[in-house]
Formats: C-alpha cells, sequence, structure tokens
C-alpha cells in the first residue's frame, strides 16, 4: 500500500515537473507583446496577480523615445541622419492582434478544449507578416501538452481558414494551398508550383512546357494563374504606415566603447498580492487552499519571466561578444554563427537559444535587427571560415568576374568553398540579396 502510494506521489511530481517545464519553455519562446497578453490572462483568473505599466500603452511608450525605432531599412533618414521618431502606440502590435483575432474569430463554437484554443491563438501569434507559420506540429504538441493528432489538427484547421493560404510553411505551400482550394480542378497549374516554381520565376516557360509535355499556351493560362495568387495571404493585416517594433536589447555607444543594455520598455512588470493572506490568516479550509494554488502559481509565473529575461540576455550578450566587429563596424563584418556555437559557449541546449531569439530584437547603430539575423546554420565550421565574412566576399567575387560571363549563384558557392566557407546555393541567393547583388543574368554586359 505504501508503495503504491509513493508511486502515485512520484508520478504526480513528475506530471507538475512537466507542465512546469513546458510553462517555462512557452514563456521563453513568446514575443513581447504575447507574453503581455498571457500575462493579462493569467491576471483575470488569478486575483493575486497585479499588473505594472503595459510597455505597449500610450503613456508608458511616452516615457522614453528612444524606443520610437525604425527596423532596419525601412525608414528614411533625416538630414541629420537621425530616424524619425513616431507614436509608437500605433505600431505592429495592433495589426498582429488583428490577424490573430480575425483567425480566432474563425474557430468553431464546439469541439476544442481550452488547451487547444490556448494552443491555437498562440500559433495564430506567430505567423509572420506574409502569413507563413515556422512551426511543427512536435513543437507545438510539446509546448502544450497536445497529442501528435492534436498539433497536426490544429495546424490544418489553421490552413483551411481566411485569407486563404494563411499558415502555409512557405512561398510554394502558400500557392497549393490556394490553389487546390480555390482552383482544384487545375492539376496543371498545382503541378507548376511543386515542381518548377523557380523556372517560372524567370519566366521560362518553354522550358516549363517541355519538361511537363504540355503545350505552351496551357502553361501559359497555368502561369497567369499562379501569377494571380497572393504570395502573402496575411499582407493586409500587417499594412501600416512603416514597420515598427520596440527592440528587447539595445547596443549603445559609451566613452569605452559600447554595452549592451536591456531595454525596460521591453519588460513584463508583474506584482503579487500579499495582502490576502493577511484576510485568511491561519485558516485551513477550500478559500486558503484556492489562494496558496494562486499564490505558488503566481510566483512560478514571475520566476519564469525572470528567467526569460536572464536567458535572452546571456543570449544576447553572447552574440554581442561573438559578432562585435559588426556592432562596430558594420554587416560585411558578421561572422558565421550557428545556434549550436552559442548553446555551447553558455552551456544550453540549442532549442533553449533558439527559443530565447525568436520574435526578440537588438537595436544598433545600424538599425534593429531580429536576434535571428546573426545565424546562419548552413555555413561550415571551416577553420578560417570565422575570420571571413560571406557577404563581404561575394562583394569581392562580383566586383572581379568577367562582365560578359558572370558567375552564377552555384559557381560563387563553390567559389567561396574554395575559401574555406562552405554554402548552398540558396544561402548564396539570401547573402547576394542582403548585399543588393542582382542575378548573373541581370549583371551580364552585352
Amino acid at each position: 500500500m505504501r508503495s503504491s502510494q509513493r508511486f502515485e506521489t512520484t508520478q504526480n511530481q513528475q506530471q507538475k515537473i512537466s507542465q512546469s517545464t513546458i510553462q517555462s519553455c512557452r514563456i521563453l519562446a513568446m514575443t513581447t507583446d504575447q507574453l503581455s497578453q498571457y500575462v493579462k490572462e493569467q491576471a483575470m483568473e488569478n486575483p493575486v496577480i497585479e499588473l505594472g505599466d503595459d510597455p505597449w500603452s500610450s503613456e508608458s511608450l511616452r516615457m522614453d523615445d528612444s524606443v520610437f525605432v525604425y527596423i532596419r531599412g525601412s525608414s528614411p533618414k533625416s538630414s541629420a541622419g537621425e530616424d524619425e521618431r513616431f507614436d509608437a502606440s500605433r505600431c505592429c502590435r495592433k495589426t498582429i492582434e488583428t490577424l490573430c483575432d480575425h483567425l480566432v474569430l474563425q474557430l468553431p463554437a464546439k469541439g476544442l478544449s481550452q488547451k487547444e484554443r490556448v494552443a491555437f491563438r498562440y500559433m495564430a501569434q506567430s505567423i509572420d507578416p506574409n502569413g507563413y507559420l515556422d512551426l511543427e506540429p512536435e513543437e507545438l504538441s510539446g509546448l502544450f501538452g497536445l497529442t501528435q493528432d492534436k498539433a497536426e489538427g490544429l495546424m490544418t484547421l489553421l490552413r483551411q481558414m481566411d485569407p486563404v493560404g494563411v499558415g502555409a510553411h512557405d512561398l510554394r505551400d502558400c500557392l497549393l494551398i490556394q490553389l487546390e482550394k480555390e482552383h482544384p480542378e487545375n492539376a496543371l497549374a498545382r503541378r507548376i508550383a511543386t515542381d518548377w516554381l523557380e523556372l517560372l520565376s524567370k519566366n521560362q516557360l518553354s522550358a516549363i512546357a517541355g519538361k511537363c509535355g504540355a503545350d505552351l499556351a496551357s502553361v501559359k493560362a497555368a502561369a497567369e494563374l499562379i501569377r494571380s495568387l497572393d504570395p502573402r495571404p496575411a499582407g493586409r493585416f500587417f499594412e501600416t504606415d512603416a514597420p515598427y517594433i520596440i527592440p528587447d536589447v539595445s547596443v549603445e555607444k559609451v566613452d569605452c566603447g559600447y554595452i549592451l543594455k536591456s531595454n525596460q520598455q521591453s519588460q513584463i512588470c508583474l506584482n503579487i498580492d500579499e495582502g490576502y493572506r493577511g484576510i485568511l490568516g491561519g485558516e485551513s479550509n477550500d478559500a486558503a487552499e484556492y489562494l496558496d494554488e494562486k499564490y505558488r502559481q503566481a510566483y512560478f509565473l514571475k520566476s519564469c519571466i525572470e528567467n526569460r529575461h536572464k536567458t535572452l540576455m546571456r543570449v544576447a550578450r553572447e552574440i554581442f561578444e561573438t559578432q562585435k566587429m559588426f556592432f562596430y563596424r558594420g554587416e560585411e563584418y558578421l561572422k558565421p554563427l550557428t545556434l549550436r556555437q552559442i548553446a555551447d559557449a553558455l552551456g544550453m541546449h540549442e532549442s533553449t537559444v533558439s527559443r530565447a531569439v525568436r520574435g526578440k530584437y537588438i537595436r544598433c547603430r545600424w538599425g534593429v535587427y531580429e536576434l535571428k539575423y546573426f545565424f546562419s546554420n548552413k555555413l561550415a565550421p571551416a577553420a578560417d571560415a570565422a575570420a571571413q565574412n560571406p557577404i563581404a566576399l561575394i562583394k569581392q567575387l562580383v566586383a572581379s568576374e568577367p562582365k560578359d560571363s558572370p558567375y552564377s549563384d552555384r559557381q560563387l558557392a563553390e567559389l567561396l568553398a574554395e575559401r574555406g566557407i562552405a554554402v548552398s546555393r540558396r544561402t548564396v541567393v539570401k547573402y547576394r540579396g542582403k548585399a543588393d547583388i542582382r542575378s548573373s543574368s541581370e549583371r551580364k554586359q552585352y
């Protein structure tokens, strides 16, 4: 009998630890906006939780106009070279919530548990401005304690909602969702979107016709249909005068160099009202047990928020130290860096670093960057790769290439490999875009 009780106690403790771990991971992965909303929801259910100033409120934002910043590459500069200021209470939080609310309103009235509804809202808040979702069913099920089937069912439900194409993994997936829902009879268009999207982007319709065995007229019609689809189905929900965001951390110049600072405006303030303890005194009843549980939940939530901040600052500080030359001199000095390198340096799991940087931003003299910008998992850890910058090398190679026969992206990848930086052709395309370098066909001089 005693061994049975010990087993049951151990099992209950393990379940509590598991749920606590899930909640801690969820909070770490949340953006400031998501965390703010989550804390508000918890405060509505827990009487001992008191909220501090909302970092997104107009009053809070007016306290420090230094948070009114432009995302890198989006802002016109004044003649003095300073960023224009803006009332950040009109920034992207409103548009993100609009899309989220639009999706939540489409949920069925019955058939979903409260846990599934919370998971769906988290999923809806994770959709990027294009309408794409970078989230796997395994991750969703792990975060919310759902079965694999339930997580996959929620993602399928999302992909069936308006705007058509929302919840897709990428552009190809987005186009296929729209074709399957709005043009199910057009098999040729679906085949082109599946297999020959790259040829379509280059307008190589004859090549597509040869590969699929269709006549050119049919391929042209299918191509026009694909081009009429919306590559950014969530775009209208994110339309603002310009993209604004409150950075989580900032790099600031001081007399001795640069320092990393936490942005107070992005921190969530949560207080716990101890007054309820005095009301009930030492009585042992249902009300006292209820309040004890609420205090336990509140303190754990506060601990999770504090740990989120500490973890974010540790990761951001390590990124700052590793990419110091970038912050001093600019993008051409960006080093190859992986999540694993940061994780190993800090003694963390790679997934912890991934959650810590998701949706978090850093401000520096060059603009505002998402922390994920500083990672490139496809870069090989060659011995001398860290000392070289792929973007700078690509610029050098393009500057010295034959004008009548410019290097293709594959050739550039091979040339980089010869110099100790192993990257894929797709990664070259990404770096070429960052350097504002046109494709080889556009660079060719006749």
